[in-house]
């Protein structure tokens, strides 16, 4: 605290402060290993940065600072092909080194342009908390939508409408 006050970040000080919940949370922060906390943030950062290089006005931006964070256009399409259905999930099944069945839990097939990098692009987005992988016990993962995904994928149409 003393150092916010000194360093005039009196409106954070007072945040801190007047709220319970965050003091505590901020004391545990200060608790916690630093290592820990950095190798954290470089995550949320990287996360960050992978959403918004689906942004055009900061899509440069991103890429110039992360750029392993941006999601493939195959990424995205496999995203929205799920949110604009009325599918739960993904079934996702290697067939053998040049096939695999890739359909929409209600029978639709899912397109996809690149073979070779599906399955990176599928662990992105579950990286990411657009996807989550169930793993069947046999090679069929299912990958289930979540509400992030969602929300992108109604942020970038929305974008692409004005």
């Amino acid at each position: 605290m003393e150092w916010l006050e000194y360093h005039r970040h009196d409106e954070i000080k007072n945040l801190i402060c007047n709220t319970a919940g965050l003091q505590g949370e901020v004391d545990n922060l200060l608790r916690a290993d630093h290592a820990i906390i950095i190798e954290k943030l470089d995550a949320v950062c990287t996360t960050l940065a992978s959403l918004l290089s689906q942004v055009a006005e900061f899509r440069g931006l991103s890429v110039a600072m992360v750029p392993e964070a941006e999601l493939s256009n195959q990424a995205v399409h496999v995203l929205r092909q799920l949110v604009n259905s009325d599918a739960q999930y993904i079934i996702y099944t290697p067939l053998d080194s040049t096939r695999v069945g890739f359909q929409l839990s209600n029978d639709e097939l899912m397109q996809f342009t690149e073979l070779r990098f599906l399955k990176d692009d599928l662990d992105k987005l579950v990286s990411l908390g657009l996807l989550t992988a169930e793993f069947t016990g046999s090679d069929t993962i299912l990958f289930h939508i979540t509400r992030n995904a969602v929300r992108l994928i109604g942020a970038i149409e929305k974008r692409a409408a004005l």
